[in-house]
């Protein structure tokens, strides 16, 4: 299995798969295998993950890794107040390669078959630092990504449905 930089590094295209983005991959590989013993405990957030940093570093690291899920307030009700037309929301941090990605997916293979059945979805991809390519998708007028979000939660309870479409998924 490809996990971690490894991973993403398989989902880069252009520029960014050059030979000097493998060698990264190299000094990133060996970075892995010794950040485990660099501190004295390591947080990372989800098993595959700390899996493959044990796999890299050797079982030695597996008592110094622990796992702490990704911090949502999963106790906090959400009403949803969808919003006509129906909004399809994908909301991260759209300078991370995995989100814009995704957000690529999203907006060329995805929403058109969303239109082909629901002509008036609108997709919005909200999310702080979205690259210039992410902006121009707001050429459709179906598209708007925005940026930075004050308020994510009314943003999602407006959402007919809130969309992960990662390509890969690291982290």
């Amino acid at each position: 299995e490809v996990v971690g930089f490894a991973q993403s590094w398989h989902g880069m295209t252009g520029a960014a798969a050059s030979p000097l983005s493998r060698a990264d991959l190299a000094r990133t590989r060996r970075f892995e295998a010794s950040a485990p013993f660099l501190f004295d405990r390591m947080v990372v957030t989800a098993a595959r993950d700390r899996d493959a940093f044990v796999e890299l570093a050797g079982s030695d690291a597996s008592e110094r890794i622990g796992v702490v899920s990704n911090g949502v307030a999963l106790d906090v009700p959400v009403r949803a107040e969808p919003a006509a037309p129906p909004i399809v929301l994908f909301s991260g941090k759209m300078s991370y390669h995995a989100n814009d990605a995704g957000a690529h997916l999203l907006a060329s293979a995805i929403m058109p078959r969303v239109w082909r059945s629901h002509a008036s979805a609108r997709l919005i991809i909200a999310g702080k630092d979205p690259s210039l390519s992410l902006r121009e998708l707001s050429r459709d007028p179906r598209v708007e990504v925005t940026g930075f979000v004050n308020d994510l939660p009314s943003l999602i309870r407006r959402a007919a449905v809130a969309i992960a479409p990662l390509p890969y998924a690291v982290g």
